[in-house]
């Protein structure tokens, strides 16, 4: 060791475990941090350079120190792809579920207040009408009742059309936030390539970046690919939302009818569109999949289903009401019960022909008399009927019940599965503080031990340069 190379060897050591240190107290310090990965220095030996002569060798068993080749951030691009797969998935099924449930909310059965109860006591008062034909507070009743349940179809109708306006706003808000998301990537990857082509530290700028890409695949469905420079391109049903410092757009646009036999309700459909060419997005999954089929399918059908339940009642009564007579055997002839325009559950109402008029509900058919109740006895009879009103609403909630049954279990199997792949990731690219302070005391150790050889060579040149020759002065 004539030139003391040891010196240097210590020199590293120290300066090396100093940065390995670093890593691990940033490491400490973000164990908490929402989207952070861990790093690990890595350290790799140096090889000392021969002295210069014409005869001379490489030695390779000379050691000349550590150094710290670069930092590895600790992150595994299949745990990424299968987390942010079931990501979409579980965003959807989640998202599914809750629209299901908000349909089911707004028709609570059994309930007072529901389309049962009130069936129920609409023909319930056909037969107390037909046990009074001629008492008129009895016909006021039953037209009470009749506008109960086209007051309750009503309300159900709006709460559902409000819900799916809810989910059109919801889209929107979804949409912009995707929009943000997709341009902050971009910026981050510019700032990552830039980073990474200066030999500098992108790590953290990934982090911020992976965790948007994370929502950004939960609100789409979206795919991800490595491309140069550490950046991440972001593809939409084979299209390109993100690559490398540059983002798409995206934008909801009111489009035609719906889908039959859904086209006939007057409602438009919703989509979502390339801001840039107009072309539909194809292939969408994970939360904006979920509220597009909501709006155009999910809660027009249940409102169809509704309209089909209000149309019987409306078909079937009046049907039978136009060959009744009133209590005027002449003039309370022909008439309709419920307005026959208003044949959807947000249109149902009482004609214009008995509303405010109970003399003129025709209890007795054609051919009775003035207290013959022979009709009311019919429609009253409707109740129990395999293709009536009632018939059709328990086919509807029991539809509905199976459609949340199926759908809460799907979400939370794929809740389940989601976690378990969110926790595999974690065990890989999160802070374990055991770990860290394990590494922390491994490290520790090692610098001072590099420091106690720093201070045996300290005193060999003492003894070199403050002793030697000094014998015999």
């Amino acid at each position: 060791m004539g030139d003391f190379s040891a010196i240097n060897t210590a020199l590293t050591g120290l300066l090396a475990h100093r940065r390995a240190l670093e890593v691990i107290s940033h490491n400490i310090a973000n164990a908490q941090t929402e989207g952070f990965t861990r790093r690990r220095a890595e350290l790799r030996p140096i090889g000392a350079a021969p002295a210069a002569s014409v005869w001379a060798t490489s030695d390779s068993s000379r050691i000349a120190g550590v150094e710290v080749s670069g930092v590895t951030r600790m992150r595994e691009e299949l745990l990424d792809q299968q987390v942010r797969r079931e990501m979409g998935a579980d965003a959807n099924a989640a998202r599914t579920r809750d629209i299901l449930s908000s349909i089911e909310q707004l028709m609570p059965e059994p309930s007072d207040d529901g389309i049962a109860a009130k069936l129920a006591s609409f023909w319930g008062a056909w037969d107390d009408a037909a046990a009074l034909p001629n008492d008129i507070p009895t016909r006021q009743a039953l037209l009470q009742n009749a506008d109960n349940l086209a007051t309750t179809f009503n309300r159900l109708a709006a709460s559902m059309t409000g819900l799916r306006s809810q989910l059109g706003a919801t889209l929107s808000t979804t949409v912009a936030q995707v929009n943000a998301d997709a341009a902050r990537i971009a910026e981050l990857n510019a700032a990552i390539a830039a980073a990474t082509v200066a030999s500098g530290d992108a790590a953290d700028l990934q982090d911020q970046r992976d965790l948007l890409v994370d929502r950004l695949v939960r609100n789409t469905g979206a795919t991800t690919r490595p491309a140069e420079s550490g950046t991440v391109d972001v593809f939409l049903g084979g299209s390109t939302l993100v690559r490398g410092a540059r983002a798409e757009a995206l934008e909801v646009v009111t489009g035609g009818p719906l889908d039959p036999p859904l086209d006939s309700m007057g409602l438009n459909r919703m989509e979502l569109r390339w801001k840039l060419d107009g072309y539909p997005v194809a292939s969408l999954g994970g939360d904006g999949a979920a509220l597009l089929s909501g709006i155009n399918e999910v809660v027009p059908d249940y409102l169809h289903g509704l309209d089909s339940i209000a149309a019987t009642v409306v078909g079937q009564v009046n049907a039978a009401h136009l060959g009744g007579h009133g209590l005027d055997l002449v003039n309370d002839v022909n008439l309709n019960f419920f307005d026959p325009a208003g044949v959807t559950a947000s249109g149902i109402k009482l004609s214009a022909d008995v509303a405010g008029q109970p003399s003129r509900v025709a209890l007795a058919s054609g051919s009775g008399g003035e207290l013959d109740a022979t009709l009311a006895h019919q429609i009253a009879a409707f109740g129990d009927s395999g293709t009536g009103p009632d018939a059709l609403h328990r086919s509807f909630v029991s539809k509905l019940a199976i459609d949340v049954s199926v759908a809460t279990n799907r979400a939370d199997v794929q809740s389940k599965i989601t976690q378990r792949s969110t926790s595999e990731r974690e065990a890989a690219v999160g802070v374990s503080l055991d770990e860290e302070l394990t590494n922390m005391i491994a490290t520790q150790h090692a610098f001072e031990a590099s420091s106690r050889v720093l201070t045996a060579v300290d005193e060999m040149l003492d003894v070199l340069i403050n002793r030697t020759g000094t014998v015999g002065r």
